[in-house]
């Protein structure tokens, strides 16, 4: 589990953050994305959505973070059910280290949305996310070990 760094506080108008809050978050995530890379070596982690669009001009103490996690390629369905169940341990850590970062009072709302996906890139889902790659609105957390 990463560790929350201390909690960041609001204080902006209409509870937008600071651009050094946001970068604290984007550390915590960062850190995150070491940690599932050390664990489930996948072939990347990036962030997009509010946090990144526009430098995070749009996230607020009360947006979600968007997570993209592409599995590496494990022909078992066992063992590909058995690695999610393990990204959702790290997600629900991630999610407990937000939730006190961003001090949200209702720590039974989700803060993040992980999408996992498989390399093929013919489906609709991986034909959105090639699109944020067109537009370089992801930020890359992590990748592959070689």
């Amino acid at each position: 589990m990463v560790g929350a760094p201390a909690a960041v506080t609001t204080s902006c108008a209409e509870g937008s953050l600071s651009n050094q809050q946001i970068s604290v978050v984007k550390s915590l995530l960062r850190k995150w994305g070491r940690e599932v890379c050390e664990d489930l070596n996948p072939s990347g982690i990036y962030c997009f959505g509010s946090l990144i669009y526009q430098d995070g001009a749009q996230f607020n103490d009360g947006s979600d973070v968007d997570l993209l996690v592409t599995m590496p390629e494990i022909p078992d369905g066992i063992e590909r059910a058995n690695w999610l169940e393990r990204l959702l341990e790290h997600k629900t850590h991630l999610e407990d280290d937000l939730g006190k970062l961003l001090r949200r009072p209702d720590r039974s709302a989700l803060i993040c949305s992980v999408v996992a996906v498989t390399r093929d890139r013919s489906g609709p889902s991986q034909r959105r996310i090639a699109g944020f790659l067109l537009q370089e609105q992801l930020l890359e957390l992590g990748h592959r070990r070689r």
